[in-house]
């Protein structure tokens, strides 16, 4: 697994930054350069922001043209632009993923920094193959059972995809200790997914926190599952994905990722810390 499998989605969001930002470098209006290169604003406007899907030759070469930035400059631009023609891992057969899931994997398969709070289950990350299959089966019980294992594989194959990275990303999980005592699947099932929990703190990028019922009340009981998606590019935008049933809304704009990095800021006061967390997990496992 190398760092090209992040994915198209980044290098389209950094094709169009560099784009916006030549633009506003010379002091151009949205309208005034998609007239000047024969484009609709709308669609100027999509390719700034990465939303318009597989950069198309003559688009950039016609944007390059009318910006003229420099031998340097266009050569970047022209790379971003190839790698934002080329799929990720889970875009191809046999995951062909497209959708929410699919903007989801192309933002953990960048990002520098992942803090997440998932009240319900047990996070994706230490999840092991018979949790994950016996929580679809719950939590999706309209799937087929080739598209339950499909799933289940796409699902291995992010922790796999995550641990290759040559830059691994920061990770931060924390759950309620509800998620501790919530039987999924077979009673030795979850203690298999329990002690698998203990071992992912060998993992000195992995941080995951417990908050006991013991914390009482907090401000993230009234949010659905959260993943804040952190990048050290200044090209990229950071993003928070807030996970519903059958939804995930995916928010770019700095007021919304402050306002949820906060939140997940603010579990710090009521979650164990690190080595806590781990022996609450490890009495938990035992009393199973």
């Amino acid at each position: 697994m190398s760092e090209t499998d992040a994915g198209p989605l980044i290098p389209r969001r950094r094709l169009g930054a560099a784009f916006r930002a030549l633009r506003e470098a010379r002091r151009e209006t949205l309208q005034q350069t998609a007239g000047s290169v024969m484009f609709s604003p709308s669609k100027l406007s999509r390719i700034e922001n990465g939303q318009a899907g597989e950069p198309h030759p003559r688009d950039v070469r016609d944007l390059i043209a009318h910006f003229a930035p420099g031998e340097a400059e266009t050569a970047r631009l022209e790379s971003l632009a190839e790698a934002g023609r080329v799929p990720g891992w889970w875009q191809v057969p046999p995951y062909s993923m497209q959708g929410r899931l699919d903007t989801f994997i192309s933002y953990e398969s960048a990002a520098a920094r992942i803090e997440s709070y998932v009240p319900a289950v047990v996070p994706w990350i230490v999840q092991t193959r018979e949790y994950a299959d016996a929580a679809l089966r719950a939590l999706a019980p309209h799937l087929a059972a080739t598209e339950r294992e499909h799933q289940v594989e796409i699902r291995m194959e992010r922790q796999r995809a995550l641990r290759a990275r040559a830059q691994r990303p920061a990770l931060l999980f924390v759950i309620p200790e509800a998620v501790l005592h919530r039987r999924v699947g077979t009673h030795l099932a979850m203690r298999a997914q329990l002690t698998a929990m203990l071992d992912a703190y060998e993992d000195p990028t992995l941080d995951l926190h417990v908050i006991p019922f013991a914390a009482g009340i907090y401000e993230a009981l009234e949010v659905t599952s959260l993943t804040v998606f952190l990048f050290t590019d200044e090209a990229d935008a950071d993003v928070v994905a807030l996970e519903r049933v059958g939804f995930t809304q995916f928010l770019e704009r700095p007021e919304d990722v402050a306002k949820y990095r906060r939140v997940v800021g603010g579990l710090a006061a009521h979650w164990l810390d690190r080595s806590r967390s781990r022996a609450f997990i490890a009495r938990v496992r035992d009393q199973e």
